[in-house]
């Protein structure tokens, strides 16, 4: 079953049934589509949260360690909200909590806070920390990336639907709806950041010290780093069907100022921006590659770090040349790629991945309790 965003949070949230009662006002743009109870039911929420309960309660006792003592009301109502949006509560909404006397008013609480507007913004923001959101990255605006995340939290999208838009996002940077382009292109010209990156973030995988040399600590070699980054073999930052649009545009400014044909250049650039490139499956090792098992600049196919094997599709030079030419006849970018990217993304949100579901849940925990199950959270 997809996990969305929301049950995720409700994985790690120890909140029970209740009516979800409205916060703010009832238009508001970062208001969740879904509520609490439309999600998971009360009794189900009850059963996982007793579960982990009974988890945290063994392990203490195996420790010889006690229960801390259950919070007063005042000390509740505090760090509710500051734990599921971001902000202390106003003196009246303290008091309206304090002289509540309903027995479940806590469990209310967390629903309604859960399904206000507040989670949206707190929870984006988190997201936005995680995959390094910029307002401006070199000329291209970093908001229609942060747009796209604060709706995908908002719309609850399922965790793996999130991640594969991410991996496998084409065409221009800003055209409506396209702001998942965004997580590739906070790397511009550098997809063996964004392998990194990526493989950091959603499976706890640092493999950045391997770019160059065998890990010093750990067991990934320079040829595991660059078959993964050969998933992203052939990736463009450029939106090329916008570039065939505006390739008579130079032509035309031939015997313009230098000051309108850089004004064009730059304006050209921001329009421009955008992923081209399914993936080839293919990329060559450095020049100063020193191990035995190949030679410098010896190209490299596409293979994963552990878990399932992937097979790519294989095409030969007569198929390529085919859709080439097809390409070039329908005045269309060129694309001989494999689509690796799309196999890549996923074998990272498979069910048989080891890593991708334990990866969030680890985020999930730190985030609600300030503390990984395993430390640093980015580096299992």
């Amino acid at each position: 079953m997809k996990r969305s965003l929301l049950q995720i949070c409700l994985a790690t949230a120890i909140v029970a049934d209740g009516s979800a009662s409205a916060q703010t006002a009832a238009v508001n743009p970062q208001r969740p589509t879904r509520t609490v109870n439309s999600v998971e039911s009360g009794i189900r929420i009850k059963t996982e949260a007793a579960r982990l309960d009974a988890l945290l309660e063994h392990a203490l006792r195996r420790h010889r360690q006690e229960l801390n003592p259950v919070v007063d009301d005042a000390t509740f109502v505090r760090r509710a909200y500051l734990s599921i949006i971001g902000r202390i509560p106003s003196l009246k909404e303290t008091e309206a909590f304090l002289d509540d006397p309903a027995e479940d008013k806590r469990h209310k609480l967390c629903d309604n806070l859960l399904d206000s507007p507040g989670r949206t913004s707190h929870f984006a923001n988190w997201w936005f920390d995680i995959l390094r959101v910029r307002s401006r990255n070199s000329r291209l605006s970093g908001e229609p990336f942060a747009h796209w995340i604060r709706e995908s939290v908002q719309e609850d999208k399922p965790y793996d639907e999130f991640v594969h838009e991410m991996l496998t996002a084409k065409g221009p940077a800003h055209q409506p709806g396209n702001g998942a382009t965004g997580h590739l292109l906070r790397d511009i010209n550098m997809p063996h950041d964004s392998m990194a990156n990526t493989v950091r973030i959603f499976l706890g995988t640092r493999l950045e010290c391997a770019q160059c040399h065998n890990h010093p600590t750990d067991t990934w070699t320079q040829m595991d780093f660059y078959g993964m980054a050969a998933f992203f073999g052939g990736l463009r930052y450029r939106d090329d069907e916008a570039l065939m649009r505006l390739r008579g545009a130079r032509e035309k400014l031939r015997n313009a100022d230098d000051r309108t044909r850089n004004n064009a250049r730059r304006l050209t650039q921001s329009l421009t921006y955008g992923l081209t490139g399914s993936g080839t499956g293919a990329e060559r090792l450095p020049k100063d590659y020193a191990y035995d098992d190949a030679r410098p600049r010896e190209a490299v196919t596409a293979n994963t770090i552990f878990g399932a094997n992937i097979r790519l599709k294989k095409t030969t030079s007569s198929e390529r040349r085919r859709k080439t030419r097809a390409a070039r006849k329908a005045g269309k970018p060129v694309d001989t790629g494999i689509d690796s990217r799309t196999a890549m993304a996923e074998w990272l949100v498979s069910k048989k991945n080891p890593m991708f579901t334990k990866m969030i849940v680890n985020r999930m925990w730190n985030r609600t309790f300030g503390r990984g199950l395993v430390e640093p959270i980015d580096d299992w």
